[in-house]
């Protein structure tokens, strides 16, 4: 007699239902910002451009890229036609570090910021269709800005900029098959799009000091805290198809027995890998996100080493205004030899010169980004190091902060590797992950790079960013056969 055993199955569920509400309780950790540049200042702040730890990895590329020919799953969020892709449960969790040292041509300083990343799950539904949840950072704000100068009439003023906070981005995505399975099996083509439902909230808090020198001057503070609460959108749609295959044929090794002898004989084995070109499209429409304004000035004294407000000039709480996000554009391509090696190349681009919130647009000009990012694993079966999937990128950024009649750049240059973990040896020092269809995977990133120029008396950041994630794979509801 044949039962379904499906105990197993909930117990898992449970365990990583578990595990995830406990990493979305650490999500209060997101109140650590993970960057203390003076440009926070401007817009949104500091915003996410590069993807889970793959994808960072490789540049911030992703548009084209699909998990259905790689195990162990991965999450990518970079375009939600990916998530039909999905084949098994992934539970995505990373940390960040980020150290930036500051030069303003005249002196140079250090800062470091350490933060949780980012938390994202997704699971197939059906064979044609995925979804995906998560919760990351959408833009990161902190920053302490001291300058002073000198007037004649008044003496010495002290100006004092600091800032803190940041959105953060809570999303539900989908993604399905437009292909039947049977025909992209026989055809290598594919068809899929999908969309994110996004809900962006945070606080961006900005304070301004302007102190006088003169002790008998009172002095001002205007405290701006801006809180953003609402939903957004962004669609996608992945096509692939089969450009060439190429037969790879070795000897493998195969002991017949009987009962008065054993004999070695070997075998040819072939292997059909297919080479894939796949195109990404993605598309985030322009939106009016609702939002609520805190503006607070008053005149202070300080005598000694404490304040003493004198006067409030305005006071305007939860004040309702909207957010003008502009649209997005994404085009991607990804060229791929099964497991072995991918090729990806990326360009997006916003329009935030029509971006505005309480009527200003601060001068932010349009922004773009390029990346190109390369993905290789030796192989299937070998030493560990064989195994391991390295990555490597590079990315240029033309941001969306225009100061002083420049607009600014960044480029940096990643790579990373990804290391499969409670994989047991098949011989001395030999692996086979072939074996596993649900290993996890410790995920490492790093990217150098720099932004800004100390021309124009303005501040350029050399920075070093570490991104540490953990990707878990398991099937939930698995049901399991056995006999009695």
């Amino acid at each position: 007699m044949t039962r379904v055993n499906t105990r197993t199955g909930y117990y898992k569920m449970i365990k990583y239902t578990c595990l995830f509400l406990f990493l979305l309780l650490s999500t209060g950790s997101f109140s650590q910002s993970l960057t203390s540049s003076p440009y926070s200042r401007y817009g949104l702040g500091e915003l996410n451009t590069t993807g889970l730890v793959q994808n960072f990895s490789l540049g911030g590329a992703g548009i084209a890229w699909r998990a259905d020919t790689l195990t162990p799953s991965y999450i990518n969020i970079l375009n939600p036609a990916s998530y039909a892709a999905v084949r098994i449960t992934a539970i995505e969790t990373g940390l960040m570090s980020n150290t930036t040292q500051f030069n303003t041509g005249v002196e140079k300083f250090t800062l470091n910021n350490t933060s949780f990343a980012y938390l994202a799950v997704a699971v197939p539904i059906k064979r044609w269709w995925g979804l995906s949840f998560g919760i990351l950072p959408y833009s990161n704000v902190g920053y302490k800005i001291h300058t002073q100068e000198n007037r004649d009439s008044i003496g010495l003023i002290d100006h004092t900029y600091q800032g803190t906070g940041g959105i953060n981005k809570a999303y539900l995505g989908s993604g399905v098959k437009l292909v039947k399975e049977s025909y992209t099996q026989r055809t290598g083509t594919d068809l899929s799009v999908g969309f994110n439902a996004s809900y962006l909230f945070g606080a961006i808090n900005n304070i301004r000091d302007v102190a006088f020198e003169s002790p008998n001057t009172y002095n001002t503070e205007i405290d701006q805290t801006i809180r953003l609460h609402d939903f957004a959108f962004d669609f996608g749609l992945q096509f692939k198809f089969r450009v060439d295959s190429v037969k790879k044929t070795y000897d493998i090794k195969v002991k017949d027995s009987d009962s008065t002898s054993h004999t070695v004989r070997k075998r040819l084995k072939t292997d059909i890998e297919d080479i894939t070109f796949a195109i990404g499209l993605t598309y985030a429409p322009p939106m009016g996100l609702a939002a609520t304004s805190d503006y607070l000035e008053r005149t202070y004294l300080e005598p000694s080493t404490f304040q003493i407000f004198k006067d409030t000039i305005t006071n305007n709480t939860n004040q309702s205004t909207i957010a003008k996000i502009p649209g997005k554009f994404g085009i991607g391509i990804s060229v791929n030899r099964s497991y072995r090696w991918n090729v990806l190349a990326d360009f997006t681009y916003q329009q935030w010169s029509g971006y505005s919130i309480l009527g200003e647009n601060q001068g932010l000009a349009n922004s773009m980004q390029a990346s190109l990012g390369y993905q290789f694993q030796p192989a299937l079966r070998g030493s560990y190091f064989s195994i391991v999937r390295y990555r490597m990128g590079v990315r240029y950024n033309q941001t969306y902060l225009d100061i002083g009649n420049s607009q600014l750049t960044q480029i940096g240059i990643s790579f990373g590797a990804a290391f499969p973990v409670a994989i047991s040896r098949v011989k001395k020092h030999e692996y086979d992950i072939n074996l596993y269809r649900n290993y996890s995977m410790i995920n490492v990133g790093v990217e150098l790079g720099q932004m800004g120029t100390t021309s124009n008396g303005l501040i350029q950041e050399n920075y070093g960013r570490v991104v540490i994630g953990f990707t878990i794979n398991d099937r939930w509801f698995q049901r399991f056969k056995y006999n009695d």
